[in-house]
């Protein structure tokens, strides 16, 4: 009777145990996902493969490692039901498993979206500097090139008709991201470039709440917008390829 009991218990502490590594495996996982935009596109067999493009070596170490914890601790989990005393077979524990893998698959296949959650509220802090540059072009748009009190030295193109603004000195937005250029549309929607070194998305002030499909800028780029998010009514983060 004693080493009956003695066994249920050690297979309610190993479920416990492999369900407590989920929950933090996923909570790194999301973590990284929210604050650190470079893991976006990643999969889970890229994390797996250590595959992962990243500037801290330390996350090709780390990424893996969450990976196969994920995964395994779902198999333990599974055969620790599977193959414990008939006492934790229980739908308790069948339940919990299933809410897991759930969690799980709602974690990849939004992955983007946290990612873009993390943006927003990341991007919504630097709004209000942004308006103030903003109002100034809006009411003073630059015809020709030269050192703005706001944005430093700049150019301007095309030079019959600017529409575009390229920054000489990328003007600092946060800790990863810089305004490289700024692009004004016909219909007054005010466009700002932001690059990390390895990826561009665009910052658009606009009245018109309808964004446009695509646009070409001031150097005859043709972008077409491929994701988005409001951060305000007249502010949104937008993915233009």
């Amino acid at each position: 009777m004693q080493t009956t009991s003695s066994q249920g218990h050690s297979s309610r502490c190993f479920l416990r145990s492999c369900l407590s590594l989920q929950f933090a495996s996923l909570a790194v996982l999301v973590a990284i996902d929210f604050f650190d935009e470079r893991f976006e596109l990643a999969t889970l067999l890229s994390m797996m493969l250590g595959r992962v493009e990243s500037a801290a070596s330390f996350y090709c170490i780390l990424l893996p490692l969450v990976a196969y914890s994920l995964i395994f601790s779902f198999v333990l989990y599974a055969a620790g039901i599977l193959f414990a005393e008939r006492s934790q077979r229980t739908l308790r524990n069948l339940f919990v498993l299933t809410t897991m893998i759930g969690l799980s698959m709602a974690l990849f296949t939004n992955w983007k979206r946290i990612s873009w959650e993390g943006r927003r509220h990341r991007m919504s802090a630097r709004i209000e500097s942004l308006q103030i540059v903003s109002d100034s072009l809006q009411k003073d748009w630059p015809t020709s090139d030269m050192n703005h009190d706001l944005l430093g030295p700049i150019m301007a193109y095309p030079q019959w008709n600017p529409s575009t603004l390229i920054l000489l000195t990328p003007k600092p937005v946060d800790s990863r991201f810089r305004i490289a250029a700024i692009d004004r549309s016909n219909k007054g929607v005010m466009r700002f470039e932001l690059s990390s070194g390895h990826e561009k998305i665009w910052l658009e002030h606009r009245s018109d709440i309808k964004l446009d499909d695509d646009f070409t800028n001031g150097i005859d780029q043709k972008l077409t917008r491929q994701y988005y998010i409001s951060l305000s009514p007249i502010w949104y983060l937008v993915r233009y390829q």
